[in-house]
């Protein structure tokens, strides 16, 4: 190879590295300061004296309201019990799906489609105008809005170890509560009078703790958005004694507690998030409940199917129902005096579920006496696209039949 004028260059980074080999081995030598020092007075002493001296010991200070260590997850946490509890939380689903919640929650699936109050609400025309409305709110809540984070992991299941590029962009969590507050705010401003008898909550905990067969159970499900009224809808089936001979289902050799999960840390308590007192309309008549597929998750990291869903739907209404029942009545009421009903909407932004559940009873144990009734619908989908088509914001395969079940559900008494 010909020695020409860039391989002549030295490389700084290498010649300051071997400098720094040559240079670090130096012994500091005698110039003379001590000497100089000692012949003006000053006293001159070992540096190493110094160096060698021992540390201080550390004192701690106990800041109240700063820095408060969590207590040890033991036997001495206040939380502690020996009996262990089954635990559902909002993120987790049932493994058997919608038999297993009926059978948990000793409930008869009536039929899938909803009562035929509501269903009468919904075969009534809706003006053009509304359903552009609502096209709006999804472009807003889909493609318009500005918030721009990091948006979680794309897995492929065909190419698990593909290392997919992180996107920016609208997150879940922000996607569907925007999209609420749209449907809500559509359904007052074409609601006449109803929404005077209407009070709405976000994000607000209910739950509820109960006793199976000598199994604790407690399930704890936030409503995102929470629908009260000042009077109670009315029951669907007055007779509670007519679900005395329907047979609840069977999922042998399964155990109802089949894939919950234990804990011994809890509080065996139940939450409505209203109190009578303080909030006229108190009644609960129907609870939005978000399904982000991003946490709601698969005990086996299995994919989601509709049958848990609709059980997800079913445990959500449940826990709200009961909740307000050991509110307004004592806790050691069996069958209740009046049928109580609560609506149920999961949504994941996209696609809607709706359910309608009558709590008749508060006794889970057995498989006869009177149960509680279950309506529910088929999973639909609101819109099948919506995105940047050629730089222009698109909106396909819009569902008008969805908006129409919101507005029967709003408006049911």
């Amino acid at each position: 190879m010909k020695l020409t004028s860039p391989l002549w260059k030295q490389n700084i980074t290498r010649y300051f590295r071997k400098h720094w080999e040559v240079a670090r081995k130096r012994v500091p030598g005698d110039k003379g300061e001590e000497k100089y020092l000692k012949e003006r007075g000053f006293t001159v002493e070992e540096a190493t004296e110094f160096v060698n001296e021992p540390l201080r010991p550390i004192e701690r200070f106990n800041v109240i309201g700063v820095g408060q260590k969590p207590l040890p997850r033991d036997e001495t946490h206040p939380d502690w019990k020996e009996r262990c509890c089954h635990v559902i939380k909002s993120t987790d689903v049932l493994v058997e799906g919608l038999p297993q919640a009926l059978l948990l929650t000793k409930t008869v699936h009536v039929s899938e489609t909803l009562p035929k109050s509501i269903e009468a609400l919904v075969q009534e025309e809706t003006p053009a105008h509304i359903h552009q409305h609502l096209k709006t709110a999804i472009l807003k809540a889909n493609i318009f809005d500005s918030e721009q984070k990091k948006l979680p992991k794309i897995h492929d299941p065909d190419r698990p170890a593909f290392n997919f590029p992180r996107l920016y962009g609208i997150t879940a969590a922000r996607r569907n509560i925007i999209t609420w507050n749209a449907i809500l705010n559509i359904l007052e401003k074409n609601s006449n009078e109803a929404h005077k008898d209407r009070y709405v909550s976000q994000a607000v905990d209910c739950t509820a703790s109960f006793e199976k067969e000598n199994d604790l159970i407690q399930i704890q499900s936030p409503s995102n958005v929470f629908l009260s009224s000042t009077k109670p809808l009315s029951p669907i089936q007055p007779d509670s004694s007519m679900t005395d001979g329907i047979d609840l289902p069977n999922i042998h050799p399964l155990k109802h507690t089949i894939s919950i999960q234990k804990e011994n840390f809890y509080n065996f308590d139940n939450i409505y998030p209203l109190k009578p007192a303080a909030v006229k309309a108190f009644y609960p008549h129907t609870t939005f409940l978000d399904f982000n597929t991003t946490q709601v998750k698969n005990l086996y990291e299995t994919p989601i199917t509709d049958s848990q869903v609709k059980a997800r739907s079913l445990l959500h209404a449940f826990t709200v129902a009961t909740s307000f029942a050991k509110t307004l009545y004592e806790k050691t009421v069996d069958v209740l005096p009046t049928p109580l009903t609560v609506q149920c909407i999961q949504s994941d932004g996209k696609t809607f579920h709706f359910g309608v559940l009558q709590l008749n009873t508060m006794s889970t144990d057995g498989q006869q006496g009177v149960k509680n009734l279950w309506y529910t619908s088929p999973v639909m989908q609101l819109f099948e696209n919506c995105e940047y088509i050629s730089a222009r914001p698109s909106l396909e395969g819009y569902n008008e039949n969805v908006y129409k079940y919101l507005n029967a559900f709003y408006h049911n008494t």
